[in-house]
């Protein structure tokens, strides 16, 4: 019976020793990969963020008959379509970037345009990561942070909604039909 009590208990030891380093080593794999994916993570928060302002601006455009925000106060007119009215969409997650920082600015030469006659949307930025870390900041391309912002790319929306890292900043050529 001793014997048994014994053989038993060493059973359990080994059972709870093996448990115990199982628990262990996946916690640290968990630790790791979280760790790691710290500025892939802000970098897909900031890509969401471009996702919803890029909607918002759609929005505002079909109930604006085709007209974007002005560039002046582009953030203000666009928030109202907004869940909750936030402006943190409107933010990069970049860690450099502070509270009360913006970060992303509007492409300004769509200021007076009405957007709904541009024919290569899918090639005219929106809105994108920015050295001008203001609200409302607006401007041209010379705006993109050199080097850019997430390592290799910087982060842009453009006029049809959709959202991508660049690597390069883009040559662009707004296609307005003839009349």
């Amino acid at each position: 019976m001793g014997k048994q009590r014994l053989v038993h208990g060493v059973s359990t030891l080994v059972t709870v020793l093996y448990v115990g380093g199982l628990l262990l080593f996946f916690s640290l794999m968990f630790f790791q990969t979280n760790c790691a994916c710290g500025g892939s993570g802000r970098k897909s928060v900031s890509l969401s963020n471009l996702k919803q302002a890029a909607i918002g601006h759609e929005m505002y455009v079909a109930d604006n008959d085709g007209f974007g925000p002005s560039p002046k106060s582009w953030v203000d007119q666009v928030s109202a379509y907004m869940p909750n009215k936030s402006e943190r969409v409107f933010a990069s997650a970049h860690e450099a970037i502070k509270d009360g920082e913006y970060g992303h600015a509007y492409f300004r030469p769509l200021g007076d345009l009405k957007e709904w006659a541009v024919q290569n949307k899918e090639e005219v930025p929106l809105m994108f990561d920015s050295t001008d870390l203001r609200r409302n900041a607006n401007g041209g391309l010379e705006l993109l942070p050199d080097p850019p912002r997430w390592g290799k790319v910087n982060l842009m929306a453009f006029l049809d909604g959709h959202v991508k890292a660049i690597r390069e900043r883009p040559r662009v050529e707004i296609i307005l039909p003839t009349p």
